[in-house]
């Protein structure tokens, strides 16, 4: 921390030095300030709107936040507007990484190199290659061989291919990727043998309720009854049977509110409030993870009332019959029995977890229960985005809205794409404030600009939720 005190030093006597600030604000993501970085961050964007570094800065922020959905956005807008800006790509492929999409991991990683060889991630490599090599699509042909990275070609034959495809064979940007997939160790032991150390410093108490969150009606009244009330009016729901503890699964497209109303649950209650979110999900790949998850419910009965809360589940675990690495069903079996066990115990022990494909997870999680609750997260409604829209406002010079346009221009959008709709035009508005030195107000006109200038990152969740055929 000496070395935060010293550049907030040098940021007092020279505070629009974007180097410096940069190197503040990677400091203090180093130390997990996401605060005080996203705010070093933006700072930055102030003096210099298309500085990447700070975009992707904030991407980051966002990420190690929970908010995988808006980081994301925010990374592609990157890649929109300065291709060969290869971190972006390196960012965006641990991201797709840690929501399971191996796919589009890999394909960004290779993009990255391919414009810097020396952004090569020995870690990062090591984690795609496993997910190559385990990837029933790359295995039954689901995938054009001819794309594949070097040593999934060695794992998987081409045909045609002379012996197999051999690693003399093939060209020299395949060379970059996977090189040493024989040395991943299945059996983990290349992984370290111990587990990710969690500790009671890693809960902490939300500050929002369900009343600062925008639409959710339904939503939040499910999570009354099932989690809240039970250990607000214990004695009541005794007399009925009903023990105060549970677990609630959120299901639905990203950037739906799904972190933001387990935090508010939390506070509901009074609870202590501990997140496992995309920043733990490699952590505990590579090390050992049923172990981890094992010492969170440990923590987590000691200090009950507490909330624990999983994003993005389906890229923590793994349906055991899928023919992929034993770490996800290890990982399903240490969930599954302190499921059962929160389920006989009355430790006060709520459990959420939030996934966005629920059919990749292990039906035996959905017995009763387990996960016998599940939720779905829907897109707003032209009711809940005007509520929305009224709360992002609240807090800001605004000028006086005209709701009707708004609510319709951003039709489709999720709860983050409103929050990075409104992102984009405070940067809008803050640009003209430093020119004119003073305050702009945000404008109906200005939301709608930005509201046209941005996709829903929701895409076709819906469509793919119907093809798999789950029903909850």
């Amino acid at each position: 921390m000496t070395d935060l005190k010293v550049l907030r030093a040098a940021i007092a006597q020279s505070p629009e030095n974007v180097p410096l600030l940069l190197l503040y604000a990677q400091s203090c993501l180093d130390e997990f300030s996401l605060s005080e970085a996203r705010d070093s961050f933006e700072r930055v964007l102030l003096l210099d709107g298309a500085n990447a570094d700070a975009q992707l800065g904030v991407a980051r922020v966002l990420f190690l936040d929970g908010k995988s959905s808006e980081a994301e956005v925010r990374a592609l807008r990157i890649i929109q507007e300065q291709p060969a800006f290869a971190p972006a790509h390196v960012f965006l492929s641990r991201l797709y990484l840690s929501e399971e999409s191996p796919q589009e991991a890999i394909e960004h990683y290779r993009k990255a190199l391919l414009i810097n060889k020396s952004l090569s991630d020995p870690a990062l490599e090591k984690a795609l290659s496993a997910h190559a090599a385990n990837s029933r699509g790359f295995a039954a042909g689901g995938e054009d061989p001819s794309r594949l990275p070097a040593a999934a070609r060695k794992q998987w034959p081409i045909p045609g291919d002379a012996a197999g495809g051999s690693q003399d064979d093939v060209e020299e940007e395949d060379s970059l990727f996977f090189d040493d997939l024989d040395a991943f160790d299945d059996e983990g032991e290349e992984a370290g043998a111990g587990a990710k150390s969690f500790s009671l410093d890693e809960f902490h108490r939300p500050k929002g309720r369900f009343s600062d969150i925008g639409g959710m009606g339904k939503v939040k009244e499910e999570l009354r009854m099932k989690l809240a009330y039970p250990l607000q009016k214990s004695e009541l729901f005794r007399a009925y049977g009903k023990k105060p503890g549970g677990s609630v699964l959120l299901y639905g497209p990203p950037g739906c509110g799904k972190t933001m109303i387990a935090r508010a649950l939390a506070s509901e209650v009074k609870a202590l409030f501990l997140e496992v979110g995309p920043r733990h999900h490699l952590d505990m790949f590579l090390s050992g993870g049923e172990k981890s998850l094992c010492q969170i419910f440990a923590l987590a009965r000691e200090h009950a009332p507490s909330v624990i809360f999983i994003d993005e589940l389906d890229a923590l675990l793994e349906e055991r019959g899928d023919a992929r690495s034993g770490f996800g069903q290890a990982m399903s079996n240490q969930l599954m029995h302190e499921l059962d066990d929160l389920s006989y115990y009355d430790r006060g022990v709520l459990l959420v977890a939030a996934t966005r494909a629920p059919w990749k997870l292990d039906k035996a999680l959905f017995r009763a229960g387990r996960f016998d609750r599940r939720i779905k997260m829907t897109l707003p409604d032209s009711a809940s985005r005007r509520e929305i829209i009224e709360i992002l406002a609240a807090d800001k010079p605004a000028a006086e809205l005209d709701f009707p346009p708004l609510v319709r221009e951003t039709r489709g959008f999720s709860g983050a794409d409103l929050c990075v709709l409104f992102d984009m035009a405070v940067e809008e508005a803050l640009g003209k404030a430093m020119r004119r030195e003073r305050v702009v107000p945000l404008t109906t006109g200005m939301l709608l600009d930005c509201a046209r200038n941005l996709q829903s990152s929701v895409g076709d969740w819906e469509k793919r939720h119907r093809e798999k055929g789950w029903k909850r």
